[in-house]
């Protein structure tokens, strides 16, 4: 289930995983910004790259497994984090705190030779009861609903943990099926303490029917009866899925800043010298 993020850093740059990565995610801010970056930790799914020791970092780099090109930017020092950046292969979007973002725009351009551009990280938090919502296609998956998941197309695989067993078990998913195909899928896709992210993935000529909307309402109604409070994140450019998370009583909580370089999209990521 879990793709590879398919590119070796610099040899003198050890990634933090594992079990060493669980540690690292202890460490790390719980707020609803870093939801994705210590859930993919702790289920040893994703990799971090930090300057300082893991025990006191000044800077943190989480590369996703599945969208290794969108690493998160966790930055108590810029410039250190920059150093990370540099060397670290596959990115092409970076995610970062929104008064940092000039700073790393200017040394992409300056440094790298490429233009840049930005888009806002929209976070949402949900401090009540969701609003219900509900379609007679969705429904809860379980253990039994694996074969599902290994046929769908793989927008509606879901992410954030090893394997699919773990993703509804451990996790929780809820899924939209039309003649016995898996359209739409739901997911807690990351934990923390605190928080849990609510994922939501709709093939396109399944979109509009509220099967999004039924979805994410079991997974925010499972997510609070761990006493969890839902997250939920999404571009500023989306609004098909802002609308989602305002039907179920999302409130706005802050925003993250992408800077997107196109040029490195282009030659397949970042490549260190």
């Amino acid at each position: 289930m879990i793709p590879s993020p398919g590119f070796a850093p610099a040899p003198d740059l050890v990634a933090v995983q594992g079990d060493a990565g669980v540690e690292l995610a202890r460490r790390l801010p719980d707020t609803p910004y870093s939801t994705i970056s210590i859930g993919g930790l702790r289920w040893k799914v994703d990799r971090a790259f930090t300057s300082g020791p893991p025990n006191d970092p000044s800077a943190v780099v989480v590369q996703h497994a599945r969208w290794p090109e969108e690493p998160d930017v966790i930055a108590w020092d810029p410039a250190a984090a920059w150093a990370l950046l540099r060397r670290i292969p596959g990115w092409s979007y970076v995610s970062v705190a929104p008064e940092q973002a000039a700073f790393f725009a200017e040394r992409i351009e300056s440094e790298l030779g490429v233009p840049t551009t930005r888009f806002d990280d929209l976070h949402y938090v949900l401090e009540r009861a969701p609003v219900p919502h509900a379609d007679p296609a969705v429904r809860r998956l379980g253990p039994e609903d694996i074969p599902l998941l290994e046929a769908a197309p793989r927008d509606v695989q879901g992410a954030g943990y090893r394997t699919f067993r773990e993703l509804v078990s451990e996790g929780a998913a809820a899924g939209g099926v039309v003649d016995g195909r898996l359209v739409s899928l739901a997911t807690v896709s990351a934990q923390t303490d605190r928080y849990a992210d609510i994922g939501i993935d709709t093939l396109e000529a399944y979109r509009r029917r509220g099967l999004a909307a039924a979805g994410a309402y079991l997974m925010a109604t499972e997510a609070r009866a761990r006493g969890l409070t839902p997250v939920w994140s999404t571009g500023d450019y989306n609004r098909p899925s802002q609308r989602v998370a305002e039907k179920l009583g999302f409130r706005p909580y802050g925003r993250r800043t992408f800077i997107v370089v196109e040029a490195l999209r282009a030659r397949g990521g970042h490549r260190p010298a």
